[in-house]
C-alpha cells in the first residue's frame, strides 16, 4: 500500500491513466477529478507529516542539548522520537520510552541517584512539553489544513483502523481515509452522510 501511495504521488498521469481504464467511460472525468483531489490533499498531508517531524526534532534536540546530553546524543534522540511520532497514539510513547533508554545508555558512568535520575526527569519533561506542543499546535495545524477533517472524526478512524490492521492501519488511516473521502463526495454526495463528513474538501 505505501508504494502505491508512493507511486500516485510520483506519477499522477500515469496511475491516473491506468486506474481510469477500469472504470466506465461515463465516469472517467469523475475518477480523475477524485484522483487529482486526492493527490493533493495527500501531498499537503505528507509534507505536513515530514514538517512535523522536523519540528519535534528540532524542539527535542535543543531540549535535551539544554539538559547536558551533548549535540549528538540530543540529535540521535530526537529522529527517534520524530520518527516514531509518526505512528498515532503509540508513537509519543514509543518514542519517549526509547528515548530514555539511549539515554541512559550514553549517562551510565554517571551515579544513579545523584546525577543520572535527575537527567531522566529533564528528559521526561522535555518530551512532555514536546508532546503537548505537538497535541496542540502541531497535530491540529497538519489535520486542519491537509486532510481538512475534524480531529474527532480522524481519532475514531485511526482507532477503527488500529482495531482491524494493528500499527501500520494506524499509519495508513488518514491517507486511506482522505482517499476515501474524495471519492465518496465525488460519487455519492447525495447523502446527506457524505454531504457532512466532505463539506470541507
Amino acid at each position: 500500500i505505501s508504494f502505491i501511495l508512493f507511486f500516485f504521488l510520483k506519477d499522477q498521469s500515469m496511475f491516473a491513466n491506468s486506474i481510469v481504464l477500469l472504470v466506465p467511460e461515463k465516469h472517467e472525468t469523475a475518477v480523475r477529478n477524485a484522483l487529482s483531489s486526492t493527490r493533493k490533499l495527500l501531498m499537503r498531508y505528507f509534507i505536513g507529516i515530514c514538517g512535523q517531524i522536523t519540528a519535534i526534532m528540532i524542539v527535542i534536540t535543543i531540549g535535551m542539548t539544554i539538559i547536558g546530553l551533548g549535540f549528538r546524543h540530543a540529535l540521535v534522540i530526537a529522529l527517534v522520537i520524530g520518527l516514531l511520532n509518526v505512528i498515532p497514539y503509540l508513537g509519543p510513547w514509543l518514542g519517549g520510552i526509547i528515548g530514555i533508554i539511549l539515554g541512559i545508555a550514553t549517562h551510565l558512568q554517571m551515579d544513579f541517584f545523584t546525577q543520572l535520575l535527575p537527567v531522566i526527569g529533564y528528559m521526561l519533561l522535555v518530551i512532555l512539553i514536546v508532546q503537548i506542543m505537538d497535541n496542540i499546535l502541531f497535530q491540529p495545524l497538519i489535520f486542519s489544513s491537509s486532510v481538512k477533517a475534524h480531529p474527532l472524526e480522524i481519532f475514531l478512524v485511526i482507532m477503527i483502523a488500529g482495531t482491524l490492521a494493528g500499527i501500520p492501519g494506524m499509519i495508513l488511516a488518514i491517507p486511506a481515509y482522505t482517499t476515501i473521502r474524495v471519492f465518496a463526495k465525488e460519487f455519492l454526495s447525495k447523502f446527506r452522510v457524505v454531504k457532512k463528513i466532505t463539506r470541507n474538501i
